[in-house]
């Protein structure tokens, strides 16, 4: 409804071109697929549905709220109503290896089904939370059907919403509800780091790596390689817990909005590994020369000017039309100082 704008990255946008970009910059692995493009979706009433639909309304571009011209939709979600999605996805099953469904973020509350078989143990409620489903088990080698269930009541029920709301006007804005961050499939090993957390000491010249471990538990501990360039500068052995300190060589770079300097590393898990990056840098609070408390970065006075950005686009709403568009947003708030 309404005056309708594409952004000049929105009007570049396909359904083949739609966020292909690997979706987890900070823990990469090559064995990935990207499920967004066109989706088939329906929309149904919250009560009386007999179940999965037979018949589709037509097509949505995920990942893209179905509330946004970029959707290919732009259709308003009531409360009373069910989002459906549904597309085929391709497997090949291997020994040895999980198959790991991750959804960035879904608005609000979502089912996922296989087949007709949910994989969910629970519906997930979140907008902002991504969710990983392991969907070994549930899947067949070839081609399998990919459903999800959506249910967003906006309001109402203290989710997290930020500006979201029924009539938007002033700064309050249109719903987004449904996929609207990147959905793809990964294979790992049984054994596989799920996550982990990086913490610089500048001071020490340390980088301490806190691993977090999925799946089935290996005596292979982790194995890490900090990288500059390309180059292997430092190296360290993760001990029981998972925690590996490294110390960096003298005179490394330090992280500063002027001159972000990163650090790459590639990690090893038994037959897993991936690669990722992480900064040095220090934030602490103390007092400047005239005993005045002030925000510190990497031990100076640093004074922070920021501005209001809502991150809400005209075609795409809260998702941006594409990595591109986000470099431009970034460029012209660094132009504004």
């Amino acid at each position: 409804t309404g005056v309708r704008m594409l952004t000049e990255w929105g009007e570049k946008l396909t359904p083949e071109t739609a966020w292909r970009e690997y979706p987890r910059p900070q823990l990469v692995r090559d064995n990935w697929t990207c499920l967004n493009g066109l989706w088939d979706y329906a929309v149904t009433a919250v009560t009386n549905t007999p179940g999965r639909p037979t018949a589709w309304d037509g097509k949505i571009l995920v990942p893209f709220a179905i509330e946004s011209q970029l959707s290919g939709v732009g259709r308003l979600m009531e409360p009373d109503e069910m989002l459906w999605y549904t597309r085929k996805i391709q497997v090949r099953k291997e020994s040895g290896r999980r198959l790991l469904l991750h959804f960035d973020g879904v608005d609000f509350r979502a089912m996922v089904f296989i087949g007709h078989r949910e994989v969910t143990d629970v519906p997930h409620e979140g907008a902002q939370e991504p969710f990983t489903i392991d969907v070994t088990d549930f899947v067949k080698d070839g081609e399998n059907e990919l459903t999800v269930a959506v249910w967003d009541p906006t309001e109402g029920i203290g989710n997290s919403r930020g500006k979201q709301c029924f009539r938007p006007a002033g700064c309050f804005y249109t719903r987004c509800s449904g996929i609207w961050q990147s959905v793809w499939l990964e294979s790992v090993p049984e054994a596989y780091v799920k996550d982990y957390n990086v913490v610089p000491d500048i001071d020490a010249g340390t980088a301490t790596f806190a691993f977090e471990l999925g799946g089935v538990r290996s005596a292979a501990p982790v194995k890490v390689q900090v990288t500059d360039a390309g180059k292997v500068i430092a190296e360290g052995v993760a001990d029981a817990a998972g925690k590996a300190t490294v110390k960096l060589p003298k005179g490394f770079g330090l992280w500063s909005p002027e001159s972000p300097r990163l650090y790459g590393f590639r990690a090893e898990y038994g037959a897993d590994a991936f690669t990722g990056y992480f900064a040095m840098r220090k934030f602490a609070k103390g007092k400047d020369a005239k005993g005045v408390l002030r925000f510190f970065l990497n031990n100076r006075p640093y004074y922070i000017l920021g501005t209001l950005d809502q991150g809400w686009w005209p075609d795409g709403l809260l998702t941006p039309p594409s990595e591109d568009a986000m470099a431009y947003d970034i460029r012209v708030l660094k132009d504004c100082g």
